[in-house]
């Protein structure tokens, strides 16, 4: 699940942080990781050190290692109206993976429903949470490139329809790519 992003739209250039709840969740392994680390060694210091400290240890240290990891994971797409490309980075820096190509191979902006299950509730019934996706669709049958998404909330969250959200910002994009929006979230 993604959270959603913030885009940087100038004259000549679109530029879209395609992950940034990856990053607050590596933020979160980290500073969990450091924090327990912490308690640990303040554990170790009164005299109780065994090898089953060292073995904690290793593994609060891995979820500050994971953690580290997810925060310097960065996919982004960067599209550049003036030279008629996009670039997609993603990877960790200094491994980046570049992908790129003409604005041509964008067939669309598509709007999807994804339906996640949140587990059973108190009365026994499966509660579940549409999330309404927008992504890039490419004319040769790539993977569809995931842009941002918003959930469906009902009743007091409901005070701006998703589908209008999506709607709008879908279409920002799609006019910056000179392409349509499809909406098959009704399918």
């Amino acid at each position: 699940m993604k959270a959603a992003t913030s885009t940087h739209i100038s004259h000549k250039r679109l530029v879209m942080p395609l992950n940034l709840s990856q990053r607050v969740a590596g933020t979160f392994y980290m500073l969990y990781g450091l924090a327990a680390l912490f308690k640990l060694s303040q554990y170790s210091a009164s005299g109780h050190g065994s090898l089953l400290n060292l073995v904690a240890g290793l593994i609060l240290g891995s979820f500050v290692i994971f953690g580290f990891g997810l925060g310097l994971w960065t996919e982004t797409l960067v599209v550049d109206s003036v030279a008629h490309n996009y670039i997609i980075k993603k990877g960790v820096w200094p491994f980046l993976h570049l992908s790129e190509g003409p604005l041509t191979d964008v067939r669309s902006v598509t709007i999807v429903k994804n339906i996640d299950s949140l587990g059973e509730g108190d009365s026994g019934d499966v509660s579940v949470s549409p999330m309404l996706i927008a992504q890039l669709e490419w004319r040769d049958g790539r993977q569809p490139l995931q842009l941002f998404s918003v959930r469906q909330e009902s009743g007091l969250f409901s005070r701006y329809p998703a589908m209008d959200r999506i709607q709008c910002r879908a279409s920002k994009v799609a006019s910056y790519l000179n392409c349509h929006v499809e909406d098959q979230s009704s399918r």
